[in-house]
């Protein structure tokens, strides 16, 4: 894997952590959770809604796991929750 240096107060490019991993050992909700620790919301539910529709067996802990407390307010991810039947937070 190749190495990104950076200067002091310079921003590393955005990235797809799909380019750096194989598909097969980091699904749909690995990336979601990647995405949402980067702080790039938007695009993690969008992960997280094609993990759901695989139905990506590591979802069963979407609703307590405090890797999704910054997405918990968004309306995308409240509409997650209530279709995998889970309580609202």
């Amino acid at each position: 894997m190749g190495e990104l240096h950076l200067e002091v107060g310079e921003q590393a490019p955005p990235h797809d952590p799909r380019g750096r991993v194989e598909p097969d050992r980091l699904g749909d909700d690995g990336v979601a959770r990647v995405l949402a620790h980067a702080g790039e919301n938007a695009r993690a539910l969008d992960f997280l809604e094609k993990a759901y529709e695989r139905r990506e067996t590591p979802l069963y802990h979407i609703g307590v796991g405090w890797d999704w407390d910054a997405l918990r307010p968004d309306p995308r991810f409240q509409s997650l929750l209530r279709h995998m039947n889970l309580p609202l937070k």
